[in-house]
């Protein structure tokens, strides 16, 4: 292998271990990969709610690398609830991955909340 081809995005590993080897740069929480670098600050950013805005989502990078935020919020607007649309994305982005990468996801996680 060429020593100049990329392998990948940069990876947190545990000195002599093939752990966690995770692509990241924060982790909330997380003492073991504090240990190696990994910072544990989170980025903050403040959003002004309208009462246009019905519902948010927050949602891992396995549902973004597969879903669109258009298509996110026309799915999340069409569900009943914020279990259904939860169960609604995070399928769709598990069903994306698999067929784009072999049965091979990232993690695939989401919270949705619906605003009164």
């Amino acid at each position: 292998m060429d020593d100049e081809e990329p392998l990948g995005p940069l990876r947190v590993w545990v000195a002599d271990k093939w752990m966690p080897g995770l692509a990241m740069s924060r982790a909330l929480g997380d003492s073991i990969a504090h240990s190696v670098g990994v910072t544990n600050r989170p980025d903050i950013s403040e959003v002004t709610l309208t009462p246009d805005d019905r519902f948010f989502i927050l949602a891992s990078d396995g549902v973004w690398e597969f879903i669109e935020s258009q298509e996110a919020a026309e799915i999340v607007a069409a569900c009943p609830d914020a279990t259904t649309a939860c169960a609604r994305l995070t399928q769709l982005a598990t069903q994306r991955w698999i067929a784009d990468e072999d049965d091979v996801a990232d993690d695939i996680s989401c919270i949705v909340v619906f605003l009164n």
